[in-house]
């Protein structure tokens, strides 16, 4: 599993919780943590992506 993978299948956990939960702090956080694993993610792969295309057109 790569780093990718993990924090979007920790996002989609701490949503079933959330949805699980009555405690509005809780809620609040696990809506909070989702959207920062999420970002990370998507942060991560524009960063792959960046960094594969940069070393696929650089001269050997």
């Amino acid at each position: 599993m790569t780093r990718v993978q993990y924090l979007r299948e920790q996002a989609i956990r701490a949503e079933r919780l959330a949805k699980t939960i009555l405690d509005t702090v809780t809620v609040t956080r696990l809506v909070e943590a989702s959207h920062a694993y999420r970002q990370e993610a998507d942060r991560l792969e524009q960063y792959e992506a960046s960094d594969h295309a940069t070393t696929m057109w650089m001269p050997h």
